[in-house]
């Protein structure tokens, strides 16, 4: 901004006179703005429009495909025998259902892996004395059953040197703080020589995991003998070379197949891995390791009599190791169901007869249930609602914008009229100012008028009892209670006479909207096919004239964005004009304060000579 002291000659205030001679000079630049407003407001007014027929066009594609309307329901007299779902076009109906046997999966279990009467024994044997030191040697990690407890044993008296353990001081040291953890005797702790053991406690077929390991630094699980990951089980993270002596059957490297696909081990791989390999691979199964049973087992991907599990020993003997032999199969069974008498057989436990989706849960031969399929009028019903509610809201909206009129009286303000007002009442002269942008707009009343005649179109593929909305119950609303502009084409529903149809022949009602002839004819074309392409026109129209949904200024193809684009280069224009005009009357003042400065010398200089 630039500053000016003027005035010191003259003794005039150059700065209001230049002040009053621009506000002048400003009125085209004033309307201008305004005018700019004027199109914001336009463009803002179309894009809600549009967001609006956005709306209306996501109802109709739901409408416009006869696939797409929810029209059946289907319900289980007992959902703990099987449960059911309708398709679409499923007609009404009833039927008995038996499951005599659900479809399985081909399953290969194999026997205990690990040897029984082997306790976890420590790798090296205790010293004749230990020294445990807190902080140091004190604490080891145990997992029992998958619950894992840090062990903290009781330190020796740090004042005296001599202070230790024998190893059955150490072993009944361990006993008690496994006990305090896990519950009284839960794992027994004993000695093998010098070597400590533990067992844990449980029936014989089902011995829980017992798994050791270190405790961050601390060394205390050196000091007991054992190494980190050993376990009293088969150890599936564990490399097959350190747990390879705990196998029942003795393991011997190289390779084992899985329904012809062959697999390569080593010494170097885990039981974890090998799993995971088997499972991503074509093999089509499901391999997994059961702690507790100690069992490990194969199971098919799919179900019925066709899938199998096959297991065999290559030049290794895994497979053996692993309790299912050196070869051995299985096959799947087909679920046994018997359907409005009639029995048959099925691969899966899930299948659709009849446009009904079964889905079976368990098998009881003695039982017969009941399975119905029921058209769901209400389904329908408000799927129509929806798209007279959707047609309504847009009707309105368009109709509104239309004949709403200008109130010449609130035009757009000016930058000057800004400053002299709150916020708050800046918002309530916009608000009134923006009435009236899109009176008797041709786009919209056009729009209005094309997406009225497809709802009193006829469908010609359709019933004549049912070809028009107005035969099922839809018409234009009533003028009984007053002539409303704004809701004159809107749509009403006689409830009643639309249940009636929507009973008495569900699929013309459906087909009144969904009819997709083979060539164009408008005539043969359902109602929400009709008006789905009518609003996508009209969409295409709106983006022309003001742009996109997100921002119509920046919409620089569209008709209003060229307009603004032009009217912004305008004002700056004209801006840049105002700037020139405005240094020009601050020359010619400064011109004329520097002649009345000369002559106020002269006439001093006069006074002094003649005074």
């Amino acid at each position: 901004m630039v500053t000016r002291i003027t005035g010191l000659n003259s003794g005039m205030d150059i700065d209001s006179i230049v002040t009053q001679l621009m506000t002048a000079e400003k009125i085209p630049l004033d309307k201008m703005k305004q005018n700019k407003q004027t199109l914001t407001w336009k463009s803002d007014a179309y894009r809600d429009i549009n967001k609006q027929l956005a709306t209306l066009n996501t109802t109709l594609n739901k409408l416009r495909y006869s696939s797409q309307w929810q029209t059946s329901s289907a319900s289980s007299s007992d959902t703990s025998i099987a449960t059911v779902t309708a398709s679409t076009n499923s007609s009404a109906s009833s039927h008995s259902l038996v499951v005599n046997s659900l479809a399985t999966g081909a399953i290969l279990k194999g026997s205990a892996v690990s040897k029984a009467d082997v306790p976890l024994t420590a790798t090296t044997p205790l010293a004749s004395t230990t020294r445990i030191t807190a902080g140091e040697n004190d604490q080891l990690s145990v997992t029992l059953d998958g619950s894992t407890k840090t062990i903290t044993l009781t330190a020796n008296d740090p004042s005296d040197p001599s202070a230790s353990y024998t190893p059955q001081q150490l072993a009944d040291e361990l006993q008690n703080q496994l006990n305090s953890s896990f519950g009284y005797k839960k794992v027994l702790v004993g000695l093998d020589g010098n070597n400590i053991t533990m067992t844990p406690q449980g029936s014989a077929d089902s011995l829980p995991q017992l798994t050791v390991g270190t405790y961050g630094s601390n060394s205390g699980l050196d000091a007991l003998g054992f190494t980190s990951g050993q376990s009293f089980k088969i150890n599936t993270a564990s490399k097959l070379s350190d747990i390879a002596g705990q196998f029942n059957t003795p393991l011997s490297y190289g390779t084992f197949s899985v329904n012809g696909v062959s697999f390569t081990y080593g010494a170097d791989d885990t039981l974890a891995s090998i799993i995971n390999q088997v499972n991503a691979s074509s093999a089509g199964v499901r391999m997994s390791y059961d702690s507790v049973t100690d069992q490990f087992s194969v199971v098919s991907k799919t179900t019925g009599a066709s899938s199998i599990v096959e297991i065999k020993d290559g030049s290794g003997n895994l497979a053996s190791a692993l309790g299912f032999g050196s070869s051995n199969t299985a096959s799947g069974t087909d679920a046994e169901v018997v359907i409005d008498g009639t029995t048959s057989h099925r691969s899966s436990n899930s299948f659709t007869v009849d446009d009904i989706s079964y889905t079976l849960v368990s098998a009881d031969p003695s039982k017969t249930i009941t399975v119905n399929s029921t058209q769901d009028t209400d389904a329908i019903f408000n799927s129509i609602k929806s798209f007279v509610d959707a047609y309504n809201t847009t009707m309105t909206l368009v109709k509104t914008r239309v004949n709403e009129a200008v109130d010449k009286n609130y035009p757009p303000l000016t930058d000057d009229q800004r400053k002299d007002m709150s916020d708050s009442d800046i918002q309530l002269w916009e608000a009134k100012a923006k009435v009236g942008v899109l009176h008797s707009d041709s786009i919209l009343n056009s729009i209005a008028s094309s997406l009225r005649n497809v709802t009193s179109a006829s469908v010609s593929t359709v019933s004549t009892d049912f070809n028009a909305l107005y035969k099922i119950g839809i018409t234009t609303m009533s003028y009984s209670s007053g002539y409303d502009v704004t809701t004159a084409s809107n749509l009403q529903i006689d409830e009643t006479k639309l249940r009636a149809a929507i009973q008495k022949d569900p699929d013309s009602v459906i087909k009144l909207f969904s009819s997709q002839p083979s060539d164009s004819s408008n005539a043969k074309t359902g109602i929400a096919q009709q008006m789905y392409n009518q609003v996508n026109d009209a969409i295409s129209q709106l983006v022309t004239k003001a742009g996109g949904l997100s921002s119509a200024q920046d919409a620089i193809t569209s008709t209003l964005g060229k307009q603004l684009h032009d009217l912004e280069n305008d004002i700056d224009d004209f801006q840049d004009k105002l700037n020139t005009k405005e240094d020009n009357y601050y020359k010619q003042f400064a011109a004329m304060e520097d002649a009345v400065g000369k002559g106020n010398s002269t006439l001093s200089w006069l006074q002094s000579t003649f005074g």
